[in-house]
């Protein structure tokens, strides 16, 4: 996304009244320093390491 980063459209989706409002989001990525646990629970309903481990996804899919 060339305007906003993942943190910040994420940020954007759950603050305004839309259809995706309560979407689950997930966090994919390779660095797993990138992103600190008070903002993980804020913002993100769970956050996978690449490279994803099919069990983790389905998983976190599953709200387990």
């Amino acid at each position: 996304m060339p305007e906003l980063n993942g943190l910040d459209a994420t940020s954007e989706i759950k603050a305004s009244k839309n259809p995706n409002q309560f979407t689950p989001i997930f966090a994919i990525t390779a660095d797993a320093l990138t992103i600190d646990d008070e903002t993980k629970s804020k913002l993100f309903d769970d956050v996978l390491l690449k490279p994803i481990e099919i069990d983790k996804l389905f998983s976190a899919l599953a709200c387990e």
